[in-house]
Formats: C-alpha cells, sequence, structure tokens
C-alpha cells in the first residue's frame, strides 16, 4: 500500500527536486550579470 502510494507520489517528488535546483542555477547565473 505505501509502496503505491510512493510510486504515485515520487514524480511529483522528482519535479519539486528538480524544480528547485533548476532556480538555484539560474539565480546563481543571475548573480554573475549583476
Amino acid at each position: 500500500h505505501i509502496l503505491r502510494q510512493m510510486k504515485r507520489e515520487f514524480p511529483t517528488i522528482m519535479a519539486d527536486v528538480h524544480y528547485r535546483v533548476l532556480k538555484k542555477k539560474w539565480s546563481n547565473l543571475l548573480q554573475q550579470y549583476k
């Protein structure tokens, strides 16, 4: 039961992590150009 729930949640978690990493990269890039 828990495993099935994890499989359902997994893409959301991955998308969240991916979004945060991208945001951090972009803010770093923007800092360089200032």
